[in-house]
């Protein structure tokens, strides 16, 4: 299967919202970074979607969990090391019983 533009330009986009994301290896992330600079479009993408999200994180409030929640969640995290996780469900973190 032939690789066309398109391809090669979704793989740079997905490579550098990884790098912004800190999950590419620190070879992968030279390689990115000497792409980058030789493309002044890829630096231009990657200063908008560093400053989308700086944007996103100072104008979107972070709700915080319920000490209610965070008890359950808790108590359900010490399960006995033999009891897989398979035996959870929908109702394990709902509050059911």
């Amino acid at each position: 299967m032939k690789r066309t533009q398109s391809d090669s330009t979704d793989d740079i986009y997905t490579r550098l919202t990884l790098l912004v994301d800190n999950e590419l290896s620190q070879e992968a992330e030279n390689e990115l970074l000497k792409e980058i600079k030789s493309n002044p479009d890829y630096a231009d993408y990657l200063a908008k979607e560093k400053s989308f999200r700086t944007f996103i994180r100072a104008r979107l409030p972070r709700r915080k969990a319920s000490p209610d929640l965070l008890e359950t969640l808790k108590e359900k995290i010490k399960i006995a090391p033999d009891t897989s996780f398979s035996s959870l469900n929908d109702d394990t973190f709902s509050g059911r019983k």
